[in-house]
């Protein structure tokens, strides 16, 4: 073998193996299997499509999983367009494609029309869509989550309400997987404090976790404190959580970091501030989903 041939080779070995320990550095993706989302007798197959592509875009989003596409089950029949999936049958289908979680969904209402305000037409349209959402647990065939999701979207036509509908659905069905399935991130700074006459409180701060993890503003992110503790009688290691407080995403400001703001602060923002000087590794924030602006008066009062 020649001089260069040597080097050629050494070279081509040596990247081989970085290649290698970079794949198997990136932590697992969860495989996710998406069903066809099926129609209610008495409403369009069309709004399970919508419904469907919706979900399955959020997922994709957040950049933590591998999907198993709709597609990949094959086409669904005319006549199974219009019941709900039989959940059996498509968790066995879904455990050959590698999938740890199914998800599936079901059109059960669709109402539309002109909005009106204070007893007058405003010029736009409404449109909310209901859906019967599940979770399932391949392995066990458990449903582990069951929820009616309702979108509601508003627009100057009926395709664009639509379009905002989805948008909702989309949101939903991703804080109620996010629930099921946690997305923590790491606290990168404390951004601003307000300080009080016996005490200072924290108010904005940022987080590592950004675009390339699905984040969006509105989002809502848990803030907890973890303890581990070890069981005398198993020698295995417990994790408890402590919820402190949450926090919405005001602005994502690129593919790895977020601005966000403590809600209800005057209650909270003393003692997450202190955890988060002392102790920050002790803090998890955990994804949670979308932050609705009705509050209840004791909430508002609190801020």
């Amino acid at each position: 073998m020649s001089k260069s041939s040597f080097i050629k080779q050494t070279f081509l070995i040596l990247l081989s193996g970085i290649i290698i320990l970079t794949a198997s550095a990136q932590p697992a993706k969860e495989t996710i299997a998406v069903y066809h989302f099926t129609s209610a007798l008495g409403h369009s197959y069309d709004y399970a499509l919508g419904v469907g592509n919706a979900v399955e875009a959020g997922i994709l989003r957040s950049n933590r999983f591998t999907v198993v596409e709709r597609t990949r089950f094959g086409s669904i029949k005319e006549e199974d367009k219009f019941r709900e999936a039989n959940t059996s049958e498509i968790v066995n289908r879904a455990s050959k494609f590698g999938a740890k979680t199914l998800v599936t969904g079901h059109v059960v209402g669709v109402s539309s029309g002109d909005l009106v305000s204070s007893g007058r037409p405003t010029g736009k349209e409404y449109i909310e869509i209901s859906v019967s959402f599940k979770i399932l647990d391949v392995g066990t065939s458990q449903i582990m989550k069951s929820e009616i999701i309702r979108g509601k979207g508003e627009g100057k036509n009926r395709a664009e309400a639509l379009q905002n509908a989805y948008l909702v659905l989309d949101r939903l069905s991703r804080a109620h997987i996010g629930s099921y399935l946690p997305q923590t991130f790491k606290l990168m700074a404390i951004e601003q404090t307000e300080k009080r006459k016996n005490d200072e409180v924290l108010r904005v701060f940022k987080i590592w976790g950004g675009s390339k993890d699905g984040l969006m503003t509105d989002d809502v992110i848990d803030i907890n404190y973890v303890t581990y503790l070890t069981n005398p009688n198993t020698g295995e290691r417990v994790t408890e959580k402590q919820l402190l407080g949450q926090a919405k995403i005001d602005e994502v400001n690129g593919a790895s970091s977020s601005t966000c703001s403590l809600l209800n602060y005057k209650k909270n923002g003393q003692k997450i501030l202190e955890l988060m000087r002392s102790n920050s590794e002790s803090i998890s924030l955990e994804y949670k989903g979308i932050w609705h602006e009705k509050r209840s008066w004791a909430d508002l009062l609190g801020d």
